[in-house]
């Protein structure tokens, strides 16, 4: 059988998450990175995999994605975004003052962005503490 391209392995990645076929797209999308690690695209797998362990409220597991994509990506296009998902991931996990200091990160370094309007909203109260 041909070997699938990046493109193609990606585009069923992010159809499994739709689908909410979240560990058939972690499967894949651990695959995806090994195969592909230079892919522009790593930024966006390390994303939806994150997004995919909070939906199944591994918040932990998600942690550790969203941490690699932000450590490899610091000022990619998902990093606001992956800055708010782990906010909101410390803190289902009781872990309201790592939480807070993520959000005040996220609203320092990214004021205008939609993610800081959302994190004001979800941890105002904790903000202004």
């Amino acid at each position: 059988a041909p070997v699938p391209s990046p493109e193609e392995v990606y585009r069923q990645i992010y159809l499994d998450y739709n689908r909410r076929q979240y560990q058939v797209a972690l499967d894949e999308s651990e695959s995806f990175l090994a195969e592909y690690p230079d892919d522009p695209r790593g930024e966006e797998v390390l994303f939806i995999r994150g997004q995919c362990l909070m939906e199944q409220t591994a918040y932990m597991d998600a942690l550790k994605e969203f941490t690699t994509l932000l450590q490899q990506y610091p000022k990619g296009m998902r990093a606001p975004e992956a800055l708010l998902r782990t906010a909101i991931s410390y803190d289902a996990m009781g872990q309201k003052e790592l939480a807070a200091g993520v959000a005040r990160r996220l609203l320092k370094e990214y004021p205008q962005s939609e993610e800081a309007k959302a994190a004001e909203e979800r941890f105002g109260a904790v903000l202004k503490q």
